[in-house]
């Protein structure tokens, strides 16, 4: 929008003397239109070199007395290539953008700037490519669009989740890692899916210090702008329609688990037989296997009560499972059991399996409406839209509705005096269902589709297979106990599709944007700015566990909560900008400015229990008490920054920033912090030396500055205490134990690049190299439960990010009727923790001292989400138990173990020579090497001098832990390309990640899912063909077996189940046409100035190293019971009047 403003003022000027010189009165009549179908004012109309008119503000024009014989005129505009059209007595012409004299203009912190004298990294997307998205979050528009950015949802819910956003990789540990969201000049309090993406005119990212340094405190990982539309100057009024109707449908690819219960009896039936045979298969039963007769008995025998179901009928005296390990053939699905009906009275059931995951998902609608208008002229500018979504989950009971509407504008009071408002009010009204992320969670519908066998009903039925219902009218579904006179052992006393029918869990959030600002121009280049923003931003939950059946109806008779929250949030600017040119050759701009920035949280929840009924949400539907509770909180940052940027003959750049920011989270003798940047560019294409006439522009830049991070706990550095009721007396239970000097983490950001534009704009990109150097890291510091708090933050330790970054487009065929262009951008980085303090290097793996957190270990050297987890050995050819590598006492080297006979006499070889022992891995025994120490009661003993000898064991629980591999990618980027011929248009989008290693625990899970006491556990086909058999003695994974004594033997936490974090994402297709513009003025005299149709897919299909693994949803981990990403088709229409 604003490359637009500049030509249109500059075109005003150049085309101001040939309005004085056209007399517009003849009878040809003409209409000039831009790509965007909006009109072309002052475009030159020519005949030869004379200027025989000019388009007025609508873009119209007439021709009059032309020379005799004048067949065509030719059209041009500055920035637009000039068109050569035959002359008629109606003619419509649409103009293109000439890229090679378009000099882009970005949206920066404070301001805007031309991308040739832009000195640090950024990178901008348009409208153009945001609008076509079908997304609930507008962030998610940036996925392999922008180099440096790597954005991960685990979630497919119908708001769109909450993506993790990383740019240029991790800065800290402990601190918040995602970027600033900046909202037309404020940082943005609201959730960002109350943001109408079709507000949008652009993203900007901003990623290095030069671009971010200005916000200080908030910037340390990066800024994402986004900036609305607004109506350009001059402009008459438009009203524009979008309307999508679409279909969702899961895109979650399963794991290829086993699904029919045949398989499952079969394979569970294995599973015991050899829980009997390889029993005494170890050490302690001298390896003795069992018998055959006797196995099969047992698995016979146990195979119910393991599983609590089984849904065949077999003919009396036989079993389900044949001796060959195959199901009977006269076996049928579904088996009638004898229990009682409601009364005690005796009822027939018949149970048969039924598949949850089928029950639980199914295709959804969407539909969005937005509506927009927009008028300017020279002292005022309108934009106005309202818009509505509504989008259906794959889950029942899971929706997402957004209305929206945005009013903004611009008056131009005086020629020094400009004010501008925007205003913006959504409401979101969400529902969701509960345990997503929890695969033991008996109310998680995530749970029950993706780990349940495929041997367990989901309805009640009667003997005759009909699904019964009960007095409210719904299905009755089997919660494994109660009802049957059976038991299942996964999952007991749970049934989320009943219970996610009869609960409740919503939220209703209303949000108001008010900003309100000013521009004052005091003359002498300089002009002063105002920016003052407001949000308010209420929210309410409820939430009901009903009464009637699950587990809350026997542990409280159902239960009610509600919440409601209140967010307050404050930002003003002052900001003061000098402009000014020296000599025609010094450019000089310079601001200085103030920020204060203010977040106030007031919260109240409560519960009851003992719920009438499931239909009132209120607190008054309870019967008993529960517990409420109320909070408040308040966050403050105050700014004081200044920049300045100098250009010499617009081919030299250097520019400055200098910030001084406070924080409330750190203690007033610590709050301040300095934070500032350093730049320079150099556009060598505009040197007289240089002449390369295939290159347009070559630029070099280069940045250094520091940022700051403050995003911890607020009052982190004070000591908080809970209040507990002590018999009527106050009790204080410690909290958060306080550190007064914490202060600033603050960040290094080294920028050093080249951009080039080749070849009259047919090839353009940029490389640039970076390096993130993180110091004074907030991090957690734990202490022991002895000293009554948990732990502490302080600044320790310091972490760094090096990386190159490669963005290239070219427009590979560009002609009057078809266009193809491509893009690419991709990112290597390398993520390690540089220091750690002594103070928390409590242990140490393979070198690297550090300490270990949940799942990780944080050592001196390694990356970010470095596991510490047990190293596979291998499977045991002979038993066919997995085995881990472990550490033994160091031997004696000079005294060899040898093997004796029953008299205790050494056994020799035919060639006389002794037999050394061999332990159970084939490896050589010796004694172990031992010293002499003093123990506690004083006496003398022999110790092994070290365990540090490596080598096996069938135990996990003597497993030694190793360091993990890497979950950073080698590459991650995207790549796109665009198509337009006729009028039809085609853009494809991929996001892409090469290297990096995820631990598939679902896989191993699945892979293990028949050990254990019970059965009833999801399995994967491999653990039917690529686990470990008296014929298959080289498998992978060890022999499948059910039972506890496989269970000890097993583990999840092994690098035997890292797999490859590689994925290929196929993120968007849009298909569209635009009718002819001749076409819609001919037939609707004008009125309908532009019209769209397309179709759409989002989210189309991604490839990965297995099926079921979603390397798209986290940077270190992948699961299934999550909600399932969705994939989006839709058809819709543009219109423009």
């Amino acid at each position: 929008m604003n490359k637009k403003l500049a030509l249109l003022s500059l075109s005003l000027l150049m085309a101001g003397g040939a309005v004085a010189q056209t007399q517009a009165t003849g009878q040809i009549i003409g209409h000039v239109s831009d790509p965007d179908g909006q009109p072309v004012a002052r475009a030159a109309v020519k005949v030869g070199e004379r200027v025989v008119a000019v388009t007025d503000k609508n873009g119209n024009f007439t021709l009059t007395k032309l020379p005799a014989g004048t067949r065509a005129v030719t059209i041009s505009y500055i920035g637009m290539k000039s068109i050569k059209t035959s002359v008629s007595s109606t003619m419509n012409v649409t103009m293109e953008w000439d890229n090679a004299n378009l000099d882009e203009v970005m949206v920066v912190a404070y301001g805007t700037a031309k991308k040739s004298s832009f000195t640090g990294s950024a990178a901008t997307i348009k409208a153009e490519d945001i609008n076509k998205l079908q997304v609930a979050n507008p962030v998610e528009g940036l996925k392999g669009r922008v180099a440096g950015v790597q954005i991960y949802n685990n979630s497919g819910r119908p708001d769109g989740g909450s993506p993790s956003i990383r740019i240029r990789g991790i800065s800290s540990i402990n601190a918040g890692n995602s970027p600033l969201i900046i909202v037309d000049g404020a940082p943005y309090a609201g959730d960002l899916a109350s943001i109408n993406q079709q507000d949008i005119e652009s993203f900007s990212v901003l990623k290095d210090a030069a671009s971010a340094a200005l916000y200080g405190a908030r910037g340390a990982n990066g800024v994402i702008l986004i900036t609305t539309k607004r109506t350009r100057s001059n402009h008459g009024a438009r009203v524009t329609f979008d309307a999508k109707w679409g279909v969702n449908q899961v895109a979650q690819q399963r794991y290829e688990t086993v699904r029919d219960a045949a398989t499952y009896y079969e394979a569970y039936h294995r599973a015991l037989r050899n829980e009997s045979l390889y029993k005494n298969l170890n050490e302690k039963g001298k390896f003795q296997l069992g018998d055959e007769a006797k196995a099969y008995e047992f698995a016979n025998k146990n195979m119910e009560s393991r599983l609590g179901y089984i849904t065949y009928t077999v003919p009396d005296g036989q079993n389900l499972v044949l001796e060959n390990g195959k199901l009977n053939p006269a076996a049928t699905l579904g088996r009638v059991v004898k229990g009682e009906d409601a009364s005690g009275k005796p009822f027939d059931y018949m149970i048969k399996p039924d598949d949850y995951y089928a029950l639980a998902y199914h295709p959804s609608l969407r539909q969005e409406y937005n509506l927009n208008v927009a008028k300017g002229n020279d002292n005022s500018n309108i934009y106005f839209s309202i818009g509505y979504l509504d989008n259906v989950g794959v889950l029942d009971n899971t929706d997402f509705k957004r209305i929206t509407s945005r009013l903004k504008a611009d008056w131009a009071a005086k020629d020094w005096l400009n004010f501008n408002t925007n205003i913006t009010y959504s409401n979101t009204k969400g529902h969701n269902v509960r345990g997503e992320g929890k695969s033991g969670e008996i109310g998680s519908i995530f749970a029950f589709a993706n780990r349940i066998a495929p041997i367990y009903p989901a309805y009640i039925r009667d003997g005759k297979g009909n699904i019964l219902f009960d007095n409210l009218g719904l299905p009755r579904y089997d919660f494994g106990i109660g009802v049957l006179p059976l038991e299942r052992p996964i999952l007991n006393n749970g049934n989320p599709l009943s219970t996610n029918i009869l609960d409740y869990n919503g939220d209703n959030t209303h949000t108001l944007n008010a900003n309100v600002g000013a521009d004052v121009i005091l003359g002498r280049g300089f002009k002063f700015v105002t920016n003052n923003t407001l949000y308010l931003i209420s929210s309410r939950g409820e939430a009901i566990d009903n009464p009637y059946y699950g587990q809350s109806a026997v542990s409280s008779k159902g239960e009610a909560y509600v919440s409601s929250d209140l967010r307050v949030r404050h930002n003003f600017q002052q900001i003061l900008n000098y402009t000014r040119t020296f000599a025609g050759i010094h450019n000089v701009e310079a601001l200085v400015g103030h920020e204060y920035y203010s977040s106030k949280l007031y919260s109240l929840s409560g519960s009851r229990t003992n719920l009438v009924d499931n239909k009132n949400h209120e607190l008054g539907g309870g019967l008993e008490n529960g517990t409420p509770s109320s909070s408040a909180g308040i966050y403050n940052t105050e700014g004081w920054f200044a920049r300045a940027n100098y250009s010499l003959f617009e081919r030299y750049f250097a520019s400055a920033s200098f910030r001084r920011d406070a924080s409330s989270r750190f203690h007033p003798n610590h709050r301040w912090g300095n934070f500032w940047s350093l730049s320079g560019a150099w556009l060598i294409s505009k040197e007289h030396f240089f002449n390369v006439k295939w290159v347009d522009e070559l630029k070099l830049k280069a940045s250094y500055g520091e940022q700051g991070n403050d995003n911890i706990s607020d009052y982190s550095y004070t000591t908080t205490y809970t209040f507990k009721n002590s018999n009527g007396s106050l009790a204080l239970v410690p909290r958060y134990l306080g550190n007064e000097i914490v202060s600033w983490e603050k960040s290094g950001n080294l920028n050093v690049g080249v951009e080039f534009s080749l070849f009259k704009g047919r090839l353009s990109g940029q490389v640039e190299v970076f390096n993130r150097s993180t110091h004074d890291m907030l991090s957690t510091y734990s202490l022991p439960r002895s000293f009554g708090f948990t732990s502490y933050y302080a600044n320790l330790g310091s972490m760094s990010n090096r990386g190159v970054e490669v963005e290239l487009n070219a427009e590979l065929v560009r002609t009057r009727n078809f266009s193809w262009s491509v893009g690419l951008n991709a990112t290597h980085y390398k993520n390690q923790i540089t220091n750690i303090p002594d103070q928390k290097k409590l242990k140490a793996y393979e070198g690297h001292n550090g300490y270990e957190s949940g799942n990780y270990f944080y050592g001196e050297g390694l990356p970010m989400w470095t596991r510490y987890l047990r190293r596979s050995g291998g499977v045991d050819p002979n038993t066919g138990e997995m085995t881990y590598y472990t550490y033994g006492p160091r031997y004696d080297l000079s005294k060899p173990v040898n093997v004796k006979d029953a008299t205790g006499k050494e056994i020799v070889d035919a060639n006389g020579k002794k037999v050394q022992q061999l332990d159970r891995w084939g490896e050589p025994v010796y004694e172990v090497l031992k010293k002499k120490e003093i123990d506690a009661n004083g006496n003398e003993v022999e110790v092994p001098v070290a365990v540090d000898r490596l080598t096996k064991t069938t135990k996990k629980t003597d497993a030694a832990y190793f360091l993990g591999k890497s979950s950073h990618p080698d590459l991650y980027g995207g790549f796109n390309t665009r198509l337009s011929y006729a009028g039809f248009d085609l853009g494809v989008d991929f996001s892409f990640q090469l290297g990096g290693y995820i631990l598939d625990t679902d896989y191993a899970d699945l892979m293990t899912g028949l050990s254990g006491k019970f059965g009833g556990t999801a399995v994967h086909k491999d653990a039917l063909t690529q686990t470990w058999s008296p014929t298959n003695r080289h498998a992978k994974y060890p022999r499948l077996q059910a039972g506890t004594d496989m269970a000890t033997n097993e583990a999840s936490d092994v690098d035997l189940y890292y797999v490859s974090a590689s994925f290929l994402s196929l993120n968007n297709i849009n298909f569209g046409y635009t009718v002819p513009k001749e076409f819609l003025y001919r037939y609707t005299r004008g009125q309908v100035q532009n019209l769209r149709l397309y179709i759409s897919a989002d989210n189309v299909h991604y490839w990965s190293a297995r099926k079921g693994l979603d390397p798209r949803q986290s940077l270190s981990s992948s699961k299934q019971v999550q909600y399932s990403p969705v994939r989006t088709i839709s058809g819709g229409l543009t219109l423009t009047f």
